[in-house]
């Protein structure tokens, strides 16, 4: 429902990564139950941000793209080795070099 809003609003969707999901649930405690919205709104502008800069267009190139962000890791996993979720435009691609002549 959320993002059918957002959409229709014109703003990009939200996808919460599997790496952040322990976060964004820990957001909706705090508000539930404390009636803070803080953490909350912080995952969730992230996560939008995230997934604007992912082109889900071919679906090779976007699960390449969540992988190497970190998005499929598990909180636990992530915290063992040391990886944070990154946004796309800031991850470093290490291609193949040129060969040439």
């Amino acid at each position: 429902m959320m993002n059918g809003e957002l959409l229709r609003l014109g703003e990009s969707r939200i996808i919460i990564p599997t790496v952040i999901r322990d976060e964004y649930l820990s957001g909706l405690t705090a508000l539930t139950h404390n009636d803070r919205s803080a953490a909350l709104v912080s995952v969730l502008d992230f996560a939008q941000r995230y997934t604007r800069q992912v082109d889900f267009t071919e679906f090779n190139q976007a699960t390449r793209t969540l992988t190497e962000t970190g998005a499929f890791l598990t909180s636990k996993q992530a915290e063992e080795q040391y990886i944070r979720l990154t946004l796309p435009n800031s991850v470093v691609r290490e291609f193949p070099p040129a060969s040439g002549g």
